[in-house]
């Protein structure tokens, strides 16, 4: 008679853990989403109109960083402690390099995923840090 208990436990702890790995891969996926677009948005919108016009690429990076945080806040839906219901600790870093010919950005993301497991083992949620790097391209296809 026990049989029938320990089934049911087996069977709602492999729900939480489908659906928490479910969480984590549908919400990591929508963080590389907004961090893409924001970087583009970073890449684009920064770029000093005037340089461009003479063959050369300069980002300005204050309005590359102010326009990447605000679209990445903006896709995510997150507050200003860029925090949601998933979301916590979440910090966005970017970072420029000025080639005059080629200009990069680094962008990276460190947040941790809000799940039911991990709080089983006493921790926040899951650890995630996405990294993507990108340079500037004069065409689009």
């Amino acid at each position: 008679m026990m049989r029938v208990p320990v089934w049911m436990i087996l069977g709602l702890l492999t729900a939480i853990i489908i659906m928490d790995i479910t969480t984590v891969w549908m919400v990591r996926s929508k963080i590389i989403t907004a961090v893409d677009i924001a970087l583009d948005a970073a890449m684009v919108g920064g770029l000093i109109e005037y340089d461009a016009k003479e063959g050369t690429g300069i980002i300005n990076e204050e309005l590359g960083e102010q326009l990447a945080g605000s679209y990445f806040r903006e896709n995510l839906k997150l507050d200003n402690r860029l925090e949601n219901r998933f979301l916590k600790n979440t910090n966005l870093e970017i970072e420029f390099a000025q080639d005059r010919s080629k200009p990069s950005a680094v962008i990276r993301v460190k947040t941790v995923i809000q799940a039911m497991s991990p709080k089983v083992l006493g921790l926040d949620g899951v650890p995630v840090t996405i990294k993507k790097n990108q340079y500037y391209v004069s065409t689009y296809k």
